[in-house]
């Protein structure tokens, strides 16, 4: 029997600096659209501001795929993540998008 729910209760643990705690599921198939969309840009090197701004509403929008219901606003995820930090949190969840896509692949 295949068991979905283990595929989908797999999540990327993340402790803000006030030590609220979120378990992000994988991206939807939106987000993860989005994502590519996000490395066109900024491999056509756009503009600064726009890929920055790009940067955070991705990680917003991960960090809302949270399990334990706490919304956040790009504000907030930009209030809360450096930019180095940003680009490191976005690094690590996609490393971990790779390692559940890796486990269900045949």
């Amino acid at each position: 029997m295949i068991d979905l729910s283990i595929l989908n209760n797999k999540t990327f643990d993340i402790r803000l600096k006030d030590g609220t705690e979120l378990n992000i599921r994988k991206p939807s198939k939106e987000l993860f659209n989005d994502t590519f969309k996000m490395i066109k840009l900024i491999e056509a090197n756009s503009e600064e501001d726009k890929i920055i701004g790009v940067l955070y509403n991705f990680l917003a929008r991960a960090f809302n795929r949270n399990t334990n219901g706490i919304k956040l606003t790009q504000q907030q995820v930009e209030d809360e993540l450096e930019l180095d930090v940003a680009m490191y949190v976005t690094k690590e969840y996609w490393k971990f998008v790779q390692e559940v896509m890796q486990d269900i692949n045949f």
